[in-house]
Formats: C-alpha cells, sequence, structure tokens
C-alpha cells in the first residue's frame, strides 16, 4: 500500500505519514489532514499548518501541550478548522484528537464532522467533558453513505461555548481505513515522540550533547536508557535505577477505601498525589516495599479521577498509578 508524508517545520520534517491515502501540497486533493500545531504559525493557508485554519480571535498557541512543544488554547467558539473533498461520497471518515479542561470546566464542547451542506443527517459529534485537567482522546465517525450525496465537502473542528476553557492537540482527520501516525522534533537535534495508529505516543529525551537519553511510554515511564562514555573510562558503568508497581490504575467506590500496592525497585524512592482526596503511605521508601493508596468518600454527583506519582531519588524513572472513584450516585 502506498505512504504518503505530511511535512512540517519549515518543511524540514516529516510529521504525519499515512497509509492507503495520500496528502497533497495541493490541499483540494488531500485524503488526510492533520495538524499538531508545532510550526507556530498563526495563519489561515499555511502549509505548514496543513492548511488548518487559525485565525480565532480570542484563541493561542499554549506550551501546555499533550506531544512537541505546542497545543491549542479555546476561548472562542470554533477551534482549528479543516475541510476536504472526499473522493468517495460512500466512505467512513474519522475526526480524532485530544482534550484537554481544568478541574473547573463545566461548559460544552465537541469534536465535530459534517458534511457541508447538508443539515443535522450530515453531522456527528462527541461531547468532551470535564476531563479534570487531564489529556483524554477523542474521536467521532461519519459514514458519508448515510448522507444526502448534495455535498461537496466535509469539514472538521473542536466547538465549545463561550465561558468554557478548552486546550487540543494532535488532531487528525482521515478516511477510517487509513492508516496515520504522526511525530514531533526538537529540530536539529531529533524525534521527540512518535504517535501510532490509536495515538499512543512513545517520548524521546535527548542530553546536553543531543544524544538519545530516555524512550518513555505513553505515561511519561521510562522503558529504555542510554548511557555514552569512553570505552576506557568506567566511571560511569552505573547500574540503572529500576521502578515499577503491581497496578497502574485503580477503582474505588463512592466510599473511603484503600488499597495496596506492591512497589519493585533497586533504589529509594517517593510518592506524592495530585489530589487532597487522595493519599499515600508511606510517602518514601526504598527496594521492594508495598504502599497504601486511600480515598476519601465522594459527594460528587460525577467520577472524580487523580493519580500518584512514585519517583527514584536520582528523577530517571516515574511510575503514575491513575485513580478513578465512582460517583456519589452510584
Amino acid at each position: 500500500m502506498m505512504t504518503s508524508y505530511l511535512w512540517s517545520y519549515n518543511q524540514n520534517y516529516p510529521v504525519a505519514s499515512l497509509t492507503n491515502g495520500k496528502f497533497s501540497s495541493d490541499p483540494t486533493l488531500s485524503e488526510a489532514a492533520y495538524i499538531g500545531f508545532e510550526s507556530f504559525e498563526n495563519t489561515i493557508y499555511s502549509p505548514d499548518n496543513d492548511y488548518w485554519s487559525l485565525n480565532r480571535p480570542g484563541q493561542s498557541f499554549t506550551t501546555d501541550a499533550k506531544v512537541g512543544k505546542y497545543a491549542w488554547y479555546m476561548t472562542t467558539d470554533f477551534g482549528p478548522t479543516r475541510t476536504l473533498k472526499p473522493t468517495s461520497k460512500t466512505a467512513m471518515y474519522t475526526f480524532s484528537g485530544w482534550a484537554k479542561t481544568p478541574a473547573t470546566f463545566s461548559g460544552e464542547c465537541y469534536f465535530v464532522l459534517c458534511a457541508d451542506g447538508t443539515g443535522d443527517a450530515g453531522w456527528k459529534a462527541v461531547s468532551i467533558g470535564n476531563t479534570g485537567g487531564q489529556w483524554k482522546y477523542f474521536q467521532v465517525s461519519l459514514n458519508l453513505a448515510n448522507v444526502v450525496p448534495t455535498f461537496s465537502t466535509i469539514s472538521a473542528y473542536p466547538w465549545k461555548k463561550l465561558g468554557s476553557e478548552v486546550t487540543v492537540d494532535e488532531l487528525r482527520l482521515q478516511p477510517a481505513d487509513a492508516q496515520m501516525q504522526t511525530y514531533t522534533y526538537k529540530p536539529l537535534v531529533g524525534m521527540t515522540s512518535q504517535s501510532d495508529l490509536n495515538g499512543v505516543t512513545t517520548y524521546y529525551d535527548y542530553d546536553a550533547f543531543g544524544r538519545l537519553k530516555n524512550v518513555r511510554d505513553k505515561d511519561q515511564n521510562i522503558l529504555g536508557r542510554n548511557y555514552y562514555h569512553y570505552y576506557s573510562d568506567t566511571s560511569s558503568d552505573i547500574p540503572v535505577s529500576t521502578l515499577s508497581t503491581n497496578t497502574n490504575n485503580i477503582v474505588i467506590g463512592k466510599y473511603p477505601d484503600m488499597w495496596s500496592v506492591a512497589v519493585t525497585s533497586n533504589t529509594s524512592w517517593t510518592v506524592t498525589t495530585s489530589d487532597s482526596w487522595i493519599s499515600v503511605g508511606p510517602t518514601f521508601g526504598s527496594n521492594n516495599s508495598t504502599i497504601i493508596v486511600t480515598v476519601t468518600q465522594t459527594l460528587m454527583s460525577g467520577t472524580r479521577t487523580g493519580f500518584a506519582t512514585l519517583k527514584t531519588s536520582d528523577g530517571s524513572v516515574s511510575v503514575k498509578i491513575n485513580v478513578k472513584q465512582d460517583s456519589a450516585l452510584n
């Protein structure tokens, strides 16, 4: 199958690859679209932005990004918008991306995919609720075969009610049977992230000399680490710190509860929590041990989420334990 590439960073680096579809320098001929906001060009019609419309009053780039250096901060209604002219009016299309709202979010926001000029029948949306200050993945699909074939273009965009705050990143618009992977870079150094077909990201860190240092998973846990030294210099032949837990996800009912977590490590470590309703004891230790995660009773009408983070004393390895508590109405 054919693989097509989309270029950005002043057209110096490929930021997306597409199998079973094509990108084109002529935006009217592209079968898919992507924006990761790394160009830092707030313009309507830029090839570095893959021709997404970004000139929205009250919206801007932000360094609070899911991947790479930048994301898009929305304070007004229509977010970044991309229009395509499908080659088939019976294809299935998907619009996906990552969104984050503050913990105080109470407004409305949607990822919208529509066949232009067809009304409600050609309009699909997925709601973005309160993400609790965490990045969450959203996807909406539209089957063009179910739409009256009077349209010539489709459009995708995030939309929000005024007064709400939403940050978005990694927006993808593509045929459902196409396969897209995306990439970010530190120019003149190397790739900093790679997101697969499902939006799952692997991160790459570099040292002060531009050499690959750490490979991290989607939760920033270190999968591999490189050490560099001269062959005859054994001074840096130090053991690699290890840290893991027997679970990374805890789901608890609405009442107070405790959860025992086994820690496996070869060094000292500390534990912190994201929210006051989550506590952990002990908050530090070394080598193999057990910690107790305690959650208070909830009075919230919806579920609430938080996390505990373990980190080695040298800061080289961290482990995140996600905590989810049921609604008080359950």
